[in-house]
Formats: C-alpha cells, structure tokens, sequence
C-alpha cells in the first residue's frame, strides 16, 4: 500500500505543477505579455564636412512580443554614500537640425511607440558641461508605459565615462 500511495502522492503534486505552469505559461504569453526592449548607449561622432560634432546616443530595440511606448529617458547613480538616485535625461529636440535645443524630458519625439523590430535613438549633448557622464553612473534607462526601466549595460556607462575622461585629458573642444 505504501508504494501505490506515493506514486498517488507523486502523481497528484505532479498535476498541481503541470498545472500551475500552464496558467503561468498562459498568462505570460497572451494575458499580460511585456515587450523585451534592450537599451544602447554610446558617444557617436558626426562628420559633416571638417567640423566633428560629438553626442551621446540612447538607443532601443523592441525585441517584442508587443509593441510599447517609450515615455522617457533617465539615467541611473550610485552616489558615494552607496545610494541610487534617478534622473530624467532631455533630449536634443529635432536632432540634427537644431543641435542645442532641448524642450524638457518629453523631447526628441518621445513619448514613442515602438513596434516589434523597431529601433529608435534619443541623442544628447555632449560636453563639459554635461551633468549625466559621471563616475557614479550606473546605467542610461528608457522607461516604458508599464513602468519598466529597460537598462542599458554597465559597460556602456563605463566606456561613456572612460571618452568623457579621454577626451578632456587630451584637450578635445567640448560643443557648450
């Protein structure tokens, strides 16, 4: 009787995962599927003719299986005290035609609706007098309309930082 009993016993808890792993399967999928977008960021250079211009670049991809609507651009810093802060980035407004101008947080054509596949770039100022390339930054993020904070890595920060150090080391005129 003990033998069948647990085959019982093993077969039922069984059940209960199978089951447990079809809803969860179910409501990840199709109730209430979130959109994977996976953030870049990067100092570009932009040649046009002999002047050089540098900016900051934030770029996502949708990866799916929904679309989503990208509301803002941040950037993520760990103070010497260990703390983690949050700050809203402004983007460069009607990037490149207007190279200086930002309109707030809301700028450079955000909010935006990104589709599966879709890539979109947020450009900022790069310079001197830059508040968001630091030692302490921790990542640049776009947060999205269910409220996640899609990341970029922490390299990306690091080699941000590591140009910005560069560049001032060897004299690179910073656009203000």
């Amino acid at each position: 009787m003990i033998g069948s009993e647990l085959a019982i016993f093993v077969s039922i808890v069984s059940l209960i995962i199978a089951i447990a792993s079809f809803i969860w399967n179910v409501w990840s999928k199709f109730i209430y599927p979130k959109p994977r977008i996976r953030v870049y960021a990067s100092v570009m250079s932009v040649y046009s003719g002999e002047i050089e211009d540098e900016i900051l670049v934030v770029s996502a991809v949708n990866f799916g299986p929904i679309e989503a609507t990208i509301r803002c651009c941040g950037v993520k810093i760990i103070d010497e005290d260990g703390r983690e802060k949050t700050a809203l980035m402004n983007p460069l407004d009607m990037y490149p035609l207007q190279k200086r101008q930002t309109i707030g947080p809301f700028g450079g054509g955000l909010p935006k609706k990104l589709s599966v596949g879709e890539e979109f770039s947020l450009y900022f100022h790069y310079g001197s007098n830059v508040k968001f390339i630091d030692k302490w930054v921790d990542c640049y993020f776009l947060s999205d309309t269910f409220g996640t904070m899609h990341r970029s890595s922490k390299k990306d920060a690091q080699r941000i930082f590591d140009k910005f150090e560069a560049d001032k080391a060897n004299g690179f005129r910073f656009q203000n």
